[in-house]
């Protein structure tokens, strides 16, 4: 049986935790970092022959960060310890999140982009063009969604491929350096320039409230729809106290 250890990465609130216990189902192994008090977590599954180690890191929004949790991935990731980095990225928020992945590429290791919450992203009317992305970051896109556990086998199988397959060297358009040098301005730019290409805002489908809402504010009916409401509300309070009295009265 062959092992694959996957590093686990993505900023935080993306779905990383939620993602490896749908994956490993109870198999959960937690501890800590070397050396820090900051939680390590790891687990493993199997699948066709494989067997999945995943090591959860830390939540970090960028590789050339100060904070604790970020040296920690930084680190782990520059031991080589592992054989795919699988970026986990928020599909509702993904021009934020490419941030990170294009400082992933930096390091020229097998990388898989899981792209979280796709249904989510499906409610909100976002449609993503990945196969875009999968060209410009060179590496694989594979639309997940950890709550509802959709593409999951998919993801693995996508993770064998990658695995299994001859590691060609990107071509690096972009390494960590300072957040004011002009190569960090010029990743900023890309990103946005990419989003624009990738991401798509369907037309939200107007529902019922938003057609109440439409028709109370139209300058011609909504001033006497509204009279008829206030008409209706005061009729309908005058009989209920018409009828609390005679009850009163009765009693009496």
């Amino acid at each position: 049986m062959k092992k694959i250890k996957i590093a686990l990465v993505g900023q935080p609130n993306v779905g990383k935790s939620l993602l490896i216990n749908a994956l490993c189902k109870a198999n959960m192994k937690v501890g800590n970092f070397s050396g820090v008090t900051i939680e390590k977590a790891s687990a493993k599954t199997f699948y066709k022959n494989y067997e999945f180690e995943v090591i959860d890191l830390p939540g970090t929004y960028s590789l050339d960060g100060y904070s604790e949790e970020e040296k920690i991935t930084r680190h782990f990731l520059n031991q080589n310890d592992y054989d795919v980095i699988v970026n986990v990225l928020d599909a509702t928020n993904l021009e934020r999140n490419l941030i990170l992945s294009a400082e992933l590429l930096s390091l020229n290791k097998k990388m898989l982009l899981a792209l979280n919450m796709c249904d989510e992203a499906k409610k909100e009317g976002i449609e993503l063009d990945t196969s875009i992305l999968s060209q410009e970051f060179q590496s694989q896109v594979v639309e997940i969604s950890a709550k509802t556990k959709e593409n999951l086998e998919l993801l693995l199988q996508k993770i064998i491929i990658l695995f299994e397959s001859k590691f060609i060297p990107r071509s690096q358009f972009y390494t960590p350096l300072c957040e004011k040098s002009p190569e960090k301005e010029d990743l900023l730019y890309f990103i946005n320039e990419l989003s624009k290409k990738i991401i798509t805002h369907k037309k939200e489908e107007r529902n019922l409230t938003k057609k109440i809402d439409a028709l109370l504010i139209h300058k011609f009916f909504g001033l006497p729809i509204f009279l008829f409401l206030m008409w209706l509300l005061f009729q309908l309070t005058f009989s209920l106290g018409q009828n609390s009295y005679g009850l009163y009265r009765i009693r009496l």
